[in-house]
């Protein structure tokens, strides 16, 4: 029965993709030096939405923060369409993302902002999330640096360079993917030696997931430098990961 859900998903999410990518041909292309309009951000917010009602994978959340710098775990490409369900924003990407076939060129044309590892154009990237977020998108980013399966990782400081410069605040994300049971769902992350049609292919077969965001409380960066800031995001996502993860266990015992 899972084979038969699985293709009939596939089918619905390749053709999801292929109005994607005409709409965004025809209607979508975010500069890198502008913010995104009303209308590219409805229209981002409808496509992800669709996205994940045809992978079967519901979202559930708390108000949204409006600090400008959002940054959160890591467990799937998942999380892009996710938060982008949310609230469109500028998401700093590796660059092996704009190679994936089709996501790739979609995640260009909504405006995604990719980074080469050790290239060192990481000050010119700061100064185009800078100007981003002057002009009022929120920029988001992934601080474990890679995907994970389990709690969150030790975030990586330099990134955070952003906040400390821009003396502004920080709005740290919890994601966490949940089954009808309340039960934490670790094989939903995009991990290890799997291919991205591998991580498709089992996401298709599966019922009831739930995308559980929670927007913790903001952290202004004033006064604190890059390792204080990431320590303190992490810290703060890693307790509410727990939280979320152990609540089965809470309602049994209630």
């Amino acid at each position: 029965m899972g084979s038969v859900l699985g293709v009939w998903r596939l089918l619905s999410v390749g053709l999801w993709i292929i109005i994607g990518l005409g709409l965004t041909l025809a209607l979508l292309n975010a500069k890198p030096n502008l913010a995104l309009s009303g209308f590219q951000s409805r229209l981002i917010r409808w496509w992800a939405s669709g996205l994940l009602s045809r992978l079967g994978i519901s979202l559930t959340h708390n108000a949204p923060s409006q600090a400008p710098i959002w940054v959160a775990n890591h467990h799937s490409w998942l999380d892009i369409m996710v938060l982008m369900a949310i609230e469109p924003s500028r998401f700093l990407s590796k660059a092996e993302v704009a190679q994936w076939p089709a996501i790739g060129w979609l995640a260009k044309r909504a405006g995604t902002v990719f980074i080469q590892r050790g290239a060192g154009n990481t000050q010119e990237t700061q100064q185009q999330l800078q100007q981003l977020m002057q002009f009022g998108d929120h920029v988001v980013f992934f601080p474990e640096g890679t995907t994970y399966d389990h709690a969150p990782a030790r975030f990586h400081p330099r990134l955070f360079a952003l906040a400390i410069d821009t003396q502004t605040s920080v709005a740290p994300i919890t994601l966490v993917y949940h089954d009808q049971l309340r039960s934490h769902r670790p094989d939903i992350a995009y991990v290890g030696t799997q291919t991205l049609m591998q991580n498709l292919w089992h996401l298709v077969q599966q019922r009831n997931i739930t995308a559980v965001v929670t927007f913790n409380a903001d952290i202004s960066a004033v006064g604190l430098t890059r390792d204080d800031l990431a320590t303190a995001a992490q810290s703060q996502i890693m307790t509410s990961w727990l939280w979320q993860v152990e609540e089965k266990n809470r309602c049994l015992a209630a």
